[in-house]
């Protein structure tokens, strides 16, 4: 009897604890729902904040402080999204970079390491801003889009990467970059510049648009062509050379134009 009574209360106690188990599960997951809402809800506002920083301003001013190098970070407006990022994206290198007990990475290679990470993700939180709104303008977005425009990306690659709120548009930085602000800047130097002498190198680029059988398409006929092109460069002289130098003096093969602040040199 004492061992049939033992067996009952062991089969009640395992039955208690089946049933402690069960709403012990269910406990948690209601928590875990409970706090996957609270993430949610957190990130999300946290990328509005930030969308809506990248509103504010005109497009012209945004441009001029993403050249003088002001940068708003965006995970100083979505901690809490950036966290997350960092932890889902964290791999075993990095694991490795941030180990002090790990010796063979040098302090160069450590740098390196930080500054491109630090990069990329600067780059991904802009993505998931421009995401939320498109037209929220981050830094990344923009010193992306101008260097899209400096070398003259193709139409089709830079329709993909608007399309996919990579880069602004190719009518979005044309537009800006007509504006009188941004037509009278002047890259930074390591010296005091001139303001009136600048060194212009200008040279013939041909480009061969080859067309291996001639077509007619839209009513035009398409055939092997020569595209001819002019590229160049400016360098600003530094004042220390220049000096004493007025442009009157150059003769009369030369004359200043150019919008305040700036004269650009050219033949009669």
């Amino acid at each position: 009897m004492d061992a049939l009574g033992d067996q009952l209360a062991s089969t009640k106690l395992i039955g208690t604890a089946g049933k402690l188990l069960s709403q012990a599960r269910d406990l948690l997951q209601e928590i875990s729902v409970d706090a996957s809402a609270a993430v949610t809800a957190q990130c999300r506002e946290e990328l509005a904040a930030a969308n809506k920083v990248s509103r504010d301003r005109s497009s012209a001013q945004k441009v001029l402080d993403s050249l003088a190098g002001v940068d708003s970070s965006l995970r100083e407006w979505a901690p809490t999204l950036a966290t997350l990022l960092g932890s889902v994206l964290a791999n075993t290198y990095d694991a490795q970079m941030v180990n002090p007990k790990v010796r063979r990475f040098t302090t160069q290679q450590k740098s390196r390491w930080e500054h491109r990470k630090n990069a990329q993700a600067h780059s991904l939180m802009s993505l998931l801003t421009r995401l939320r709104g498109k037209h929220a303008c981050p830094v990344p977005a923009i010193r992306r889009t101008l260097e899209l425009k400096y070398y003259h990306t193709p139409e089709k690659i830079w329709r993909l990467q608007s399309f996919q709120r990579e880069v602004m548009s190719d009518t979005w930085v044309t537009k800006v970059l007509a504006s009188d602000s941004l037509r009278a800047w002047r890259p930074p130097a390591s010296f005091e510049q001139n303001l009136d002498v600048e060194l212009h190198v200008r040279d013939n680029l041909e480009w061969w648009l080859k067309i291996k059988h001639n077509r007619h398409k839209d009513g035009k006929l398409l055939r092997s062509d020569i595209k001819h092109t002019v590229t160049g460069e400016v360098f600003y002289t530094p004042a220390s050379i220049t000096a004493g130098i007025v442009p009157q003096e150059l003769g009369s093969r030369w004359h200043p134009f150019a919008p305040p602040l700036q004269h650009t040199l050219t033949r009669d």
